[in-house]
C-alpha cells in the first residue's frame, strides 16, 4: 500500500511539475504581476510560494475537474468536466492572501465535494505582490492613527475586486513599507 501511494504521489508531483514547465509557469524569476499557476490531485497539497517579502494575492481557484487529462483516476471517476466549487476562490483568499507561502491538502477538510463519484483537482492562479498594509485593513477603533479624525476607508475595484490606493512604487514620504508579523515568511501556513 505504501509504494502504491508514494507511486500516486510521484505521478502527481511529475504532472504538476510538467504542467508548470511546459506552460512556463515557475516560482522563481517571474516579473511582477505575471499570474502563478499551481494544481494539486485529490488528496495531495497544493503549495503557493513567493519570493523575498512579496505576499500571495489569489486570483482564482477552482475545486473540481474541468479536464479529463489533469490527475488521472478510474475512467469513470474522469467523466464530469463539468465539476466546479463556486466558493473555492473565497476559500484559498482566506487562508492564503497576504501571506508569503501557504500549504492547503485538495480535499474535504479544506472543501465541500462539488461532484460526489469524481476525482478532483485544485487549481490555483495567484499573483505575488509587494507587502502593503492597504493589503491588511487597519481595524476601525486604529484609524485615528497620525493625526487622522476620519476612520480609514477601503475602496475596491470593480473590475478587479483589488484595492484602490498607491501601488507598489508610489510610496509618499515617510511611508516605508509595513513591518510584518514575526514568523512571516519562514513559517507554512495552513
Amino acid at each position: 500500500m505504501a509504494r502504491l501511494a508514494a507511486a500516486l504521489w510521484s505521478l502527481c508531483v511529475t504532472a504538476v511539475l510538467v504542467t508548470s514547465a511546459t506552460q512556463g509557469l515557475s516560482r522563481a524569476g517571474l516579473p511582477f504581476g505575471l499570474m502563478r499557476r499551481e494544481l494539486a490531485c485529490e488528496g495531495y497539497p497544493i503549495e503557493l510560494r513567493c519570493p523575498g517579502s512579496d505576499v500571495i494575492m489569489v486570483e482564482n481557484a477552482n475545486y473540481g475537474r474541468t479536464d479529463d487529462k489533469i490527475c488521472d483516476a478510474d475512467p469513470f471517476q474522469m467523466e464530469n468536466v463539468q465539476c466546479y466549487l463556486p466558493d473555492a476562490f473565497k476559500i484559498m483568499s482566506q487562508r492564503c492572501n497576504n501571506r508569503t507561502q501557504c500549504v492547503v491538502v485538495a480535499g474535504s477538510d479544506a472543501f465541500p465535494d462539488p461532484c460526489p463519484g469524481t476525482y478532483k483537482y485544485l487549481e490555483v492562479q495567484y499573483d505575488c505582490v509587494p507587502y502593503s498594509d492597504e493589503l491588511n485593513p487597519v481595524p476601525p477603533e486604529a484609524g485615528e492613527l497620525k493625526g487622522r479624525k476620519t476612520p480609514l476607508v477601503q475602496v475596491q475595484s470593480e473590475a478587479s475586486g483589488r484595492r484602490a490606493g498607491k501601488g507598489a512604487g508610489e510610496r509618499g514620504p515617510g511611508e516605508g513599507r509595513a513591518q510584518r508579523p514575526p514568523g512571516v515568511g519562514r513559517r507554512v501556513w495552513a
